[in-house]
């Protein structure tokens, strides 16, 4: 079973009301909490919370690009498989019949293999945008 990915913008938006959510049955409404502090220590609780998972999510995403680099060929081999009709010829000899019962035959999938390489395509037009937000030094826009 294939879960539905969450949109960045919007999983951010949830792990900071959830934050906020906490702080406030944690230790009373925001804003007076806040007065109980100087600037400073504002500064660094709030701070300290945005580093919450910062780590592992950069470790996260160093594994996910490897496990991309590692898979990549294959990944070329694919989309050309499927570009080349050579998918349609062995999902129709399949139908008929004509492919061995002891080969396995995942990549036959009505839509997998479709499903999966347009996710990558979307997976690395997100990439392009983080990219692109980091070389400006600019916050992640968020698009509802």
């Amino acid at each position: 079973m294939k879960s539905t990915p969450i949109k960045p913008d919007k999983f951010r938006a949830r792990i900071m009301d959830l934050m906020l959510d906490a702080i406030e049955k944690n230790f009373g409404l925001l804003e007076e909490m806040k007065s109980e502090y100087t600037e400073a220590e504002w500064r660094v609780l709030i701070n300290s919370l945005k580093f919450e998972g910062v780590h592992e999510a950069i470790d996260s995403a160093r594994i996910a690009v490897e496990l991309l680099y590692d898979k990549w060929d294959d990944i070329v081999d694919l989309e050309d498989y499927l570009a080349s009709g050579d998918w349609q010829k062995d999902y129709e000899a399949e139908e008929r019949g004509e492919l061995s019962k002891d080969i396995p035959k995942d990549v036959l999938s009505q839509d997998a293999l479709y499903n999966d390489l347009a996710d990558l395509d979307d997976v690395l037009k997100d990439m392009r945008r983080l990219l692109r937000h980091c070389k400006a030094g600019k916050k992640k826009e968020t698009k509802e």
